[in-house]
């Protein structure tokens, strides 16, 4: 029995994670952002179809430099007004590199990574793919430590 609710309980977590995904994609598609990914490279286009955005999220690591914001403070804002819970967790307050984590409900889980700029104001640098997390799930709990919140207003 204690089995069971344990593989239930991960199964929840599992389908939290790739429903995040599912409206990261949704997001990512409806308003065209153009993040610096291998595949995005590749098909140089203005447009990019839902399948190969699919696929992109799934393979990729989606990468933002500090001078160049804009996209992932827009997509994640547009995150944050679906309902999900982000923040920038550091490990001390010292520290220039730390996780991007999201509420599943009442865990958080590590998607990608996040820096301080050379100001010491955090910024997410990239978003692991899906194909990376989901293996790793039970690896990815993290405990909040020193935070930023990410909001609609980022």
């Amino acid at each position: 029995m204690h089995a069971e609710l344990e593989i239930s309980i991960k199964s929840f977590y599992q389908r939290e994670l790739e429903r995040f995904y599912n409206d990261l994609i949704d997001v990512f598609w409806r308003n065209h952002f153009a993040f610096w990914t291998e595949a995005c490279d590749y098909l140089n286009e203005p447009y990019i179809p839902k399948p190969d955005v699919e696929l992109i999220v799934f393979e990729d690591v989606i990468h933002t430099y500090p001078n160049d914001q804009r996209f992932m403070d827009e997509l994640l804002a547009h995150l944050a007004k679906k309902g999900w819970q982000m923040i920038m967790n550091f490990t001390a307050p010292d520290c220039i590199l730390g996780n991007v984590a999201v509420k599943l409900g009442d865990k958080w889980f590590a998607i990608g990574e996040c820096r301080k700029n050379r100001d010491d104001i955090p910024y997410v640098a990239q978003i692991w793919p899906l194909k990376y997390i989901l293996p790793r799930i039970h690896k990815m709990e993290i405990t909040p430590q020193q935070t930023f919140t990410v909001t609609l207003d980022c």
